[in-house]
C-alpha cells in the first residue's frame, strides 16, 4: 500500500514502506530523533556525495545507500538516543526547513507524527526529511567504506548482539 494513498498530502510524501530517497544537497547529513532536532544539531563529521540517495528500512535497521559498492570495511560512529518512536535522516541544509515551520520546533514535529501515524509506513519522506518507525533505545550508526569513500550508512538498534555483527 502506498501511505500517499492512506491521508498523506499530495506531493509531499515520496515513499512506499519500506523504501524511500534522501536528498543531500551540502553532503552533511544529520541523523536523530526528530522530536529532539532543534536549529542547533550538528551533522556527522563525514564527507558524503550530494544527490538523491535511496534508503531502505526494517524494524531494525534504516540503511542509506551511497553508491552499489559493495563495502569493504564498517566502522562505528556514535548513535543516538530516540525517545518518540522515529528517527530521521536529513541533510544539514534541512534543518532550517523543518525547525521553522511551526512556532516552535515541537509544532512541526506534531505535524510529522500525525502524518506518519495515518500511513502505517515503516519508512516517509516528509518536508525534507526521511523519517523512520524505530523502537525506543540506543541506536548505533555504521559507516560502510570502500577504498576510503563512504558507500553505505546505517542505523541500527543497540542490542546485546550489535557489537558481534560482522560484514
Amino acid at each position: 500500500m502506498r501511505a500517499a494513498a492512506a491521508g498523506f498530502p499530495a506531493g509531499r510524501l515520496e515513499t512506499a514502506p519500506e523504501t524511500a530517497t534522501l536528498t543531500l544537497t551540502s553532503g552533511r547529513l544529520i541523523i536523530g530523533d526528530p522530536a529532539t532536532l532543534f536549529a542547533d544539531a550538528k551533522p556527522l563529521p563525514l564527507t558524503l556525495p550530494r544527490g538523491t540517495f535511496p534508503v531502505s528500512w526494517t524494524p531494525e535497521r534504516v540503511q542509506l545507500r551511497l553508491t552499489e559498492q559493495r563495502p569493504q570495511y564498517w566502522v562505528r560512529r556514535p548513535g543516538f538516543t530516540c525517545v518518540s518512536g522515529l528517527g530521521c535522516l536529513l541533510d544539514a541544509e534541512a534543518l532550517a526547513s523543518f525547525t521553522d515551520l511551526g512556532d516552535e520546533p515541537v509544532d512541526e514535529y506534531e505535524l510529522l507524527v500525525e502524518r506518519f501515524a495515518v500511513g502505517g509506513a515503516g519508512l516517509v519522506g516528509y518536508g525534507g526529511l526521511t523519517v523512520f518507525a524505530a523502537p525506543r533505545g540506543d541506536f548505533s550508526i555504521r559507516v560502510g567504506c570502500h577504498r576510503g569513500t563512504v558507500v553505505r550508512l546505517d542505523c541500527e538498534i543497540i542490542t546485546k548482539d550489535t557489537y558481534s555483527v560482522t560484514e
